[in-house]
């Protein structure tokens, strides 16, 4: 193990711009789970994303027509079945929520997958599933990835596991432990990928559930996943984002956001409008840390988004944002999530001009925007809409 640990130190170092990357990988996974848990429904795949905010709701299965309800509430009857829990993930996809809870959550926890009618707030389907965070739906599946590094497959139709494909690397990555770590997942170009806090992306083939490829990144940078506009892009901190060949798994571009002397530390990223948009701090070198064989990036205090072309990722854009948000592609627009799921805002792809955001009420929680709406739900599980902005 000592060995390995030094193995990964000394690529770690050649390739990243991290001191220590190997020893701050285990602790950086649980930083980024608990951000991913907010960021799963937002990584791109074929249908849109959306993000929910970590709060305790009560969703409520019916079988009976729901009762009449107030203008922008959609209130569940009395319950056969509930979906409890912290909600971790959401996704929406035609007219569906998908919600990830879990209560607690953990690596060894259970959870649930809930399947809720967006049009009357109501369940369809329920699924226990093991340590769930995050979730994509594509490939007329929905996926869920898992704390013990597995992807679950579950049929959309009826709420059943399909299969689970466990998630390991393989030995010339990673001699002696094949813990996979898995970060982010998202579906589209014929193919589940899932990244890892290790250092990699895996391809899993929706036709055989089996991992068909296992891409080596960078371990201390590599987050977010996004399918879109022909590609597959990961994000890679102050490195950038790597642009992978959705055929091959090799990674085709190795593009830092570069900004002057500056370069941003992507996050976030979306596909949409024949774009590529990407989202993080700008941070700039720090003299006095940095070495000739080590840069030291040093947050600056601002924040962006910036529009990349599909087909080279060369930044063509940028737009200021007044603090780091996560951002998804929906109805022709870049929508924004602040960080503490707050607000909300829109940003117009053509010509820049960024909405006043709209405030999430405390007691309600984001789930994502359809038909210009942005839908929440508050901790007794119902269902509100919020007019979204238009410009």
């Amino acid at each position: 193990m000592n060995d390995l640990k030094r193995q990964l130190r000394v690529e770690a170092e050649r390739i990243e711009p991290a001191r220590d990357g190997f020893e701050r990988t285990l602790a950086r996974v649980g930083r980024i789970r608990r951000r991913e848990r907010l960021l799963a429904g937002g990584v791109a795949f074929v249908f849109a994303g959306f993000v929910v905010g970590t709060a305790m709701v009560m969703l409520r299965h019916q079988s009976v027509a729901p009762p009449p309800v107030r203008p922008g509430t959609q209130t569940a009857s009395p319950a056969e079945t509930t979906l409890s829990g912290s909600a971790v993930a959401a996704a929406l996809s035609d007219g569906d929520i998908w919600v990830v809870t879990c209560d607690p959550c953990g690596a060894i926890r259970a959870g649930d997958v809930g399947h809720v009618d967006a049009a009357s707030g109501r369940v369809l389907t329920s699924t226990a599933v093991q340590a769930p965070y995050g979730l994509a739906v594509a490939e007329q599946a929905v996926w869920v990835i898992s704390g013990d590094a597995s992807l679950i497959r579950i049929d959309p139709a009826n709420g059943q596991v399909t299969s689970t494909t466990q998630l390991q690397l393989p030995e010339a990555l990673d001699p002696g432990d094949g813990r996979f770590l898995p970060l982010a997942v998202a579906a589209g170009e014929g193919a589940v990928w899932v990244t890892s806090g290790r250092g990699a992306l895996a391809r899993i083939a929706p036709a055989t559930n089996e991992v068909s490829g296992v891409t080596s990144l960078p371990g201390d940078t590599t987050g977010s996943v996004v399918v879109g506009e022909g590609r597959v892009v990961v994000a890679e901190n102050v490195l950038g984002i790597f642009g992978i060949d959705p055929m091959t798994g090799d990674v085709t571009s190795r593009v830092p956001i570069a900004r002057g002397d500056e370069r941003l530390a992507v996050d976030s990223i979306a596909a949409g409008g024949g774009s590529i948009w990407v989202t993080g701090n700008w941070t700039r070198p720090n003299p006095g840390q940095s070495t000739p064989d080590y840069i030291d990036w040093t947050p600056t205090g601002e924040a962006g988004l910036v529009r990349l072309d599909p087909r080279t990722l060369a930044p063509l854009e940028f737009y200021p944002y007044d603090e780091h948000q996560r951002i998804f592609y929906q109805e022709r627009a870049v929508w924004a999530v602040s960080a503490n799921d707050r607000a909300v805002s829109r940003t117009d792809p053509e010509t820049g001009q960024v909405s006043a955001p709209v405030t999430i009420p405390p007691s309600q929680h984001f789930l994502g925007v359809a038909a210009r709406e942005i839908l929440t739900l508050d901790e007794e599980g119902n269902l509100h809409r919020i007019p979204a902005p238009s410009s």
